[in-house]
């Protein structure tokens, strides 16, 4: 035996057959013709035993098997024991034929056997993959002998009827076998072209065809599809084309029809569901898939009863489309448990009115789509029909105007009493357009679940309120947003206890004076925007919410948008042009970024770094609006934020940084930043904040900085602050725009860095301070306090500037360390009473000085201006100041105050107490303050400035007591503190000359009186700044008489030389002489000058003094005032010089002849 394998291709199928195995005796056609029993024009051969072909002739015995490899038809009465019509081929069986086989009829795959005669099947009827039976008899009914043996039907297998008799029940399904898959047939077709006539399809319950059903009939014809109390199942699709088609026809019962898969029903087809009208017979029609009528079929029933309880169940378990374009009346279609359907165009039910008309039914566990059309707009069910939403159903409304309880818009539009929307339902929104909700909510709380999964956006017409009740859901009703926009209105939200969920769109809230969103259950917001839209008050509830838009119309200080609490943000704040978020003293926090075209965020938490916002999801993005920092009181900070994400920098638009109370603790401020930012906008610091910048942090950017009056700005860049510069080394504030530091705000110097106030700070401040924690600054200009100038800590240099303090009060100069003072120039308005401090001093220390204003006023006087300055190159030798028998021989050399007003009062004296830090040898009351001109550098113009001293031992006169005080002077310039010597002094000059002599130097003096006088050494010097020793000389020890002494320095030069005598005491303590100068041109004064008697009462004596044209004789009281001037009166050996008219005390001699002066120092009794 051979087996051969084969492919017929044929309109792109494929089709596999199996060759054949033949038996001896088997017949085969060799051409096409007829073929009877007897006789026939088709062409036969015979298998042999040998396995060969033979031709054969007629007649065909019966007990024969025939292989039909041609086309044929059959005629008369043929009976054989097996027919094969092989592949593709096609076997006619004549309308007179009478085909009996015994034991297979078998059409093999793609082949076709039309029956138009009789076929007796005894044994097998066998249809392959793809073949067709195609029954075209006018005999044809249920019983006929086709069906008489048993049936094996390949599922592409098609039955084809085309002709049958009139009335006849086509198909017995007692009669025919059951199928593996469990129908009666593959494919099913009747296309019957009988006019007038009826035909019942089955006469039993039964699944009647596995694969696609395809009816036509005449339009003047019917079917029966289904006997009473019976269900007939299709497999697949149905196809129901022109005539009319009857579910049953039965008075009472249940009759149900099931399609696998689509309904479609075209060209004028009518379905009615009972052919009876009876109210008691139902006729279901439950559709697996898509039910599809075009708009010239119709489904019906009876109009004159009751017939509710029958229609279209739609059963499937994908989407299902419904296109019923032509009409549907008195029939009701449920969209059952567990189905889901989508409207392909507008349903009308019931064109007319009538009572009993359909109704449109979504059940518990449904879902109705009302899909839309072409240009998104959505489908209405419309007419005189019903239509129902039960509990637990889904509608997906895809009208512009939504879904409405009553009027003529939305996707239901049947009349208004006709409509039923249980509450305790899902609703979904999922038009293509802009959509309304509609008024099908009523007011009442309900479990109910509403979705908007519509792309543009969704209005609220009404309020919805929406409950936890778990009828529907075991979390209860809730608000769900999967895309687009929910937009409500200034008089519609959600409320309710049910829970917001979102995963992704927008929900914009406009209702005012309430905490939102309104829905009390917990939310569950996994992606998509809440949306703060309304036009005054709103509060945002707190919680995690991943996008914050804030948008409507608030007024400053009237009204904004809040939160309630901790609120996070995960994406972005969004704020808009005109709106206002104020987070107060709540968190406003998360990984989100900030967004701002406009608008204002306010943020009143008194600690943290502010914003929250790190932006670590999204970027900081301020094209607008203003950053508004508030609320603070002392002892506490906000930080700005300087960064975000990955440490990029902020650029913020507009900042404004208030503040309830200045924080003016130690080291803190009301803002402070964490990180360098810039400005776009501007930056604006308002009374009465404290804003610290740090000397590392820097503000920069294209926008402008101010400082407003009462405000505060503490900065420490080593840079300080400038007025221009964006560079590295341009201070704290780099901005290329305005910078506007305000005359009436106060500034403060920070950190720990040596700084410089930089020429940013105004040239007069409301109060200034300096809290340094290391090092110092140094003022870059003149800066006028007209508050308090507060040295808290680190050190204050003006260096050639000037501080000056403006207001009289002498509470306006706060030094908190004794220990600190001001290193430079320090001016202090002074008012005609108080006690001012001058807490100056020089790079060795501080140096106090306070003065006492005694009535100063008057010609304009205003202020004094004090520094503390190193005393050099001091001739003590040139200064011989008594008072109450103390004899001032020397200053100290630590420094001198300069006392300097900005005009000599008119009335009035001071009182100053200096300071005697850094002086050395003091002895109680034997030192006290003495002043001299601005511009003095002699030591003889010392005085007492008019003022006195207290009694010994008594204020400023003692060591223990720390300071040196001096009451009612009138005289302003530099303060010192000279050192007294009591009684006599311990030697008494008479003259000190020079004289060049043969090469030589030659320098004379004499003394009147000496005590303990151990020696004299010479000194010289070349520029009268740095002496050198030249030689000693020994003194008299003890002496009341003149002492004359001589000594000559080699000094082979006629270069000017000036000379002093250094006077050294048993104790080693000195004073110093005259400084005199030699020149060989210069004739020197009588080398024999000398005074007497000394002291004097009534004349002075002059000897040794060669009377000349050009000699001059001046006498100088102590304070430097001239009392005496004119030409000495020529004696025997002396001039005469009368002193009676001098009141007692120190006096000064100078004697001025051939450009040398002498200076010599007497006491008038």
């Amino acid at each position: 035996m051979l087996v051969w394998a084969f492919s017929i291709f044929r309109c792109g199928s494929v089709l596999a057959q199996t060759t054949p195995v033949y038996g001896a005796g088997d017949y085969r056609t060799t051409s096409g013709g007829t073929i009877g029993q007897v006789t026939g024009t088709a062409q036969l051969e015979q298998f042999t035993t040998n396995s060969t072909w033979v031709p054969a002739s007629y007649p065909l015995p019966a007990n024969s098997t025939l292989y039909v490899q041609h086309a044929v038809q059959m005629e008369g009465t043929l009976e054989v024991d097996k027919v094969f019509v092989t592949v593709q081929q096609t076997a006619t069986i004549h309308p007179s034929a009478y085909l009996t086989t015994n034991t297979l009829l078998s059409i093999e795959s793609g082949a076709t056997l039309l029956m138009q005669g009789d076929v007796h099947s005894k044994g097998t009827l066998k249809l392959g993959a793809s073949a067709k039976l195609t029954i075209k008899s006018a005999t044809y009914q249920a019983q006929s002998t086709i069906w008489a043996g048993t049936e094996q039907l390949d599922p592409t297998s098609e039955i084809r009827i085309e002709d049958a008799l009139s009335n006849a029940v086509l198909f017995a399904p007692s009669l025919m076998t059951i199928q593996a898959n469990g129908y009666l047939l593959g494919k099913l077709s009747i296309a019957l072209s009988k006019t007038s006539s009826q035909w019942q399809l089955i006469n039993s319950a039964a699944s009647l065809a596995y694969s696609t059903t395809n009816f036509s009939l005449p339009s003047t014809s019917s079917l029966l599809l289904s006997p009473g109390n019976s269900q007939v199942n299709f497999g697949q699709h149905l196809t129901l084309s022109g005539g009319t088609y009857f579910g049953q026809n039965q008075s009472n019962g249940t009759s149900t029809l099931v399609v696998g898969q689509d309904l479609q029903m075209a060209n004028s087809t009518v379905l009615q569901l009972n052919q009876t009208a009876s109210a008691t017979a139902v006729t279901l029609l439950e559709v697996k898939e898509n039910l599809l009528v075009d708009n010239t079929s119709s489904i019906v029933n009876s109009a004159t009863v009751s017939t509710s309880t029958s229609g279209i169940k739609l059963t499937g378990t994908d989407w299902q489309t419904i296109s019923v374009a032509g009409q549907l009346n008195h029939v009701s279609l449920t969209v059952k448990t567990g189905s889901k359907a989508r409207l392909a165009n507008n349903l009308a039910l019931n064109q007319n009115n009538s009572v009993y008309a359909g109704t449109v039914t979504v059940e518990n566990g449904a879902a109705l789509d009302f899909g839309v059309d072409g240009t998104g707009n959505g489908y209405v069910i419309l007419g005189q029909g019903y239509f129902r939403l039960d509990q637990g159903g889904t509608l997906h409304i895809t009208s512009a105007q939504g879904i409405n309880a009553t009027g003529t818009s939305g996707n239901v539009q049947v009349t208004d009493t006709r409509r039923t929307f249980n509450q305790v339902a899902t609703f979904i929104y999922s038009g293509q357009v802009p959509q309304q909700t509609g008024n099908v909510f009523t007011s009442t709380a309900s479990g109910k679940i509403v979705i908007i999964d519509n792309p543009t956006s969704v209005t609220l017409t009404s309020g919805i309120n929406i409950s936890n009740n778990t009828a529907l859901a075991p979390d209860g009703g809730r608000l769900e947003i999967r895309q687009g926009k929910l937009l409500g209105t200034a008089n519609a939200d959600v409320t309710g206890t049910g829970k917001l969920v979102m995963r992704g769109g927008l929900y914009q809230i406009q209702m005012l004076n309430v905490s939102v969103p309104q829905l009390s259950g917990t939310h569950d917001i996994t992606i998509g925007t809440i949306e703060l839209a309304g036009n005054g008050t709103q509060t945002l509830k707190g919680g995690t919410y991943p996008t914050l838009i804030v948008s409507g119309n608030n007024t400053l200080g009237a009204n904004a948008k809040t939160i309630s609490s901790t609120t996070t943000i995960t994406q972005n704040v969004v704020i808009m042009p005109n709106a206002i978020l104020d987070a107060s003293n709540k968190s406003l926090k998360g990984d989100g970024g900030l967004v701002m075209t406009g608008g204002t965020l306010r943020l009143g938490k008194s600690t943290g770094t502010l914003p929250e916002l790190t932006g670590v999801n999204n970027p900081y993005n301020l094209t607008g609006g203003t950053i508004e920092y508030y609320g603070t009181v002392n002892g506490q900070t906000q930080s700005i934020r300087g960064t975000y994400g990955a440490s990029k920098k902020i650029t913020y638009y507009n900042l404004q940084l208030n503040a309830a109370q200045a924080n003016t603790r130690d080291g803190e401020s009301n803002l402070t930043s964490n990180a360098n930012f810039d400005v776009s906008g501007t930056l604006s610091v308002n009374a009465p904040t404290v804003f610290q910048v740090v000397s590392t942090r820097t503000i920069a950017g294209t926008g402008n900085f101010t400082v407003q009056p009462g405000a505060t700005i503490l900065y420490g860049s080593p840079q300080g602050i400038k007025t221009s510069g964006t560079g590295s080394l341009d201070g704290n504030i780099r901005v290329s725009g305005n910078r506007t530091f305000s005359s009436g705000a106060n500034y403060g110097f920070i950190g720990t860095s040596d700084m410089v106030s930089g020429n940013g700070l105004p040239a007069t401040v409301a109060n200034l301070l300096v809290a340094k924690t290391g090092n110092g600054v140094t003022l870059s200009n003149s800066v006028a306090v007209t508050g308090t100038f507060t040295l808290k800590s680190g050190f204050f240099k003006t260096d050639t500037k000037e501080l000056s303090i403006a207001s009289t009060s002498p509470s306006a100069l706060a030094i908190v360390d004794t220990a600190l003072y001001i290193q430079g120039n320090l001016r202090r308005a002074i008012g005609n009473t108080g006690v001012y401090q001058f807490p100056v001093g020089s790079a060795n220390g501080k140096r106090t000085l306070d003065l006492t204003s005694n009535d100063l006023t008057g010609n304009g006087f205003q202020s004094i201006l004090v520094s503390f300055n190193p005393l050099t190159n001091h001739q003590d030798s040139d200064m011989l100041l008594e008072e109450n028998d103390v004899y001032y021989t020397s200053m100290q050399t630590e420094g001198t105050w300069l006392v300097e007003p900005n005009a000599v009062p008119a009335t009035g004296t001071y009182t100053a107490v200096a300071s005697l830090r850094g002086c050395t040898n003091l002895t109680d009351n034997q030192f006290a303050l003495l002043v001299r001109p601005k511009n003095s550098v002699t030591g003889r113009d010392w005085s007492t400035g008019g003022g006195v001293l207290e009694g010994a031992n008594k204020e400023g006169r003692t060591v223990m007591g720390g300071y040196a005080k001096r009451s009612f002077m009138t005289q302003f310039g530099q303060l010192g503190i000279g050192n007294a010597t009591t009684g006599l002094l311990p030697v008494t000059w008479l003259y000190v000359t020079g004289k060049r002599q043969q090469e030589k130097n030659v320098i004379e003096w004499a003394t009147a009186t000496e005590i303990n006088n151990d020696r004299f050494e010479v000194e010289y010097s070349f520029d009268g700044r740095t002496f050198k020793p030249a030689g000693i000389v020994k003194g008299a020890g003890n002496s009341n008489t003149v002492q004359n002494y001589k000594f000559v320095h080699a000094l082979p030069t006629n270069q000017l030389t000036y000379y002093r005598i250094k006077q050294i005491d048993m104790d080693g303590a000195f004073e110093l002489s005259k400084t005199v100068t030699i020149h060989a041109s210069i004739i020197p004064l009588s080398i024999q000058l000398s005074l007497y008697p000394n002291p004097a009462q009534d004349e002075l004596h002059l000897s040794g003094l060669a009377l000349g044209a050009t000699t001059q004789v001046q006498i100088f009281n102590a304070t430097g005032q001239k009392v005496y001037s004119n030409s000495p009166v020529a004696e025997d050996t002396f001039a005469k010089v009368s002193v009676k008219h001098l009141p007692s005390g120190t006096y000064y001699l100078q004697v001025s002849q051939n450009r040398v002066t002498h200076r010599l120092r007497f006491i008038k009794q």
